[in-house]
């Protein structure tokens, strides 16, 4: 899998939640790219779950989730707790989901990310590291050849 610039730059723009970029960058996209920065975006979730609660107790992922659900009705709807809940413990203590589907993990990772993102409020500087971080946990993913 090859991670070129376009594909940071669009994870990028989605942590920074310019959502008109992140659209458009996708757009430009071509279909292995799309699948890069799929598995960029994994890999950063692991990265900033790891960063944000690796040494964190199940309350204080309970309050994150909870917090993100309480921002807006859409998000409550989106996000189921417990899968939300699972998938930051097992991303920060290296733990199994395997017994959650695809398509939900699918759906909780983009926002869950985002959310840890945001709530760092990261320079710049510490963007391009955390994404420099990221990118090298993808590049070791098995899927990444």
């Amino acid at each position: 899998m090859k991670f070129t610039e376009d594909v940071v730059a669009s994870l990028r723009a989605f942590l920074r939640v310019d959502i008109a970029e992140y659209d458009r960058s996708g757009e430009l996209l071509t279909p292995p790219e799309r699948e890069a920065r799929g598995a960029l975006l994994v890999a950063a979730f692991v990265v900033a779950s790891e960063k944000r609660f690796g040494h964190a107790g199940t309350s204080e992922i309970v309050d994150f989730v909870a917090r993100l659900r309480s921002r807006t009705e859409e998000m409550a709807d989106l996000i189921d707790p417990r899968t939300a809940e699972r998938l930051i413990s097992a991303a920060a203590t290296e733990g199994s989901v395997d017994d959650i589907s695809t398509y939900e993990k699918g759906t909780h990772y983009g926002p869950l990310l985002a959310a840890m993102v945001v709530e760092e409020s990261l320079t710049d500087d510490e963007l391009d590291d955390f994404l420099s971080e990221s990118l090298e946990l993808a590049k070791g993913l098995p899927e990444a050849g």
